[in-house]
């Protein structure tokens, strides 16, 4: 069992199966050339911990109990200090009220991957942050880590050794909150 952490980044790969979502995760890990497809953080609220990710309903947040049992799952910690009621606040922030990037996800993000150009919105548009999907979400809470948030994918987020540190790969059966 891996014991999670406030500020720990989770990185899942869904098999694929007969659901869409599942031909989704597939489609993201093979035109990203990664084993992942999905992107969330660990926030306390409350003295719990819940996970927080972008979804297709926007950012949402739910108990680590919710969280879905059947995926495989890399737990990334970051390697400084995490000020956790700070970074539980910036990923709240989000919450309830930021849509999902579909645009980034299905258009500009195939695009920068197949050119290396990223042609979508970037920090200097001040909507880049009014939508986001899951990548981009966690790139966004750790922008010293991802200063290129925007455009990360899970496999940035996942190839980011020197920020974090793999703590744990395997079931997400495996996980519990600490």
């Amino acid at each position: 069992m891996v014991e999670l952490k406030a500020g720990d980044v989770l990185c899942t790969a869904t098999p694929v199966g007969w659901s869409p979502i599942s031909w989704l995760c597939g489609a993201i890990r093979k035109v990203t050339g990664s084993a992942w497809s999905h992107c969330a953080v660990v926030v306390e609220l409350w003295g719990r911990l819940y996970v927080a990710e972008a979804l297709a309903t926007g950012i949402v947040v739910r108990p680590l109990a919710d969280w879905p049992r059947d995926v495989a799952v890399c737990v990334m910690r970051p390697v400084g200090q995490v000020d956790v009621p700070d970074f539980c606040t910036r990923a709240m922030s989000k919450v309830g009220h930021t849509g999902y990037d579909y645009s980034s996800l299905l258009w500009y993000q195939l695009v920068y991957q197949l050119t290396g150009h990223w042609i979508g919105r970037t920090s200097a548009s001040r909507k880049a942050a009014d939508r986001l999907y899951c990548s981009e979400y966690v790139g966004w809470l750790y922008q010293t880590e991802f200063p290129r948030w925007w455009c990360a994918s899970p496999k940035d987020v996942r190839a980011n050794v020197t920020g974090f540190s793999v703590v744990f790969e395997g079931d997400a059966t495996e996980l519990q909150a600490s």
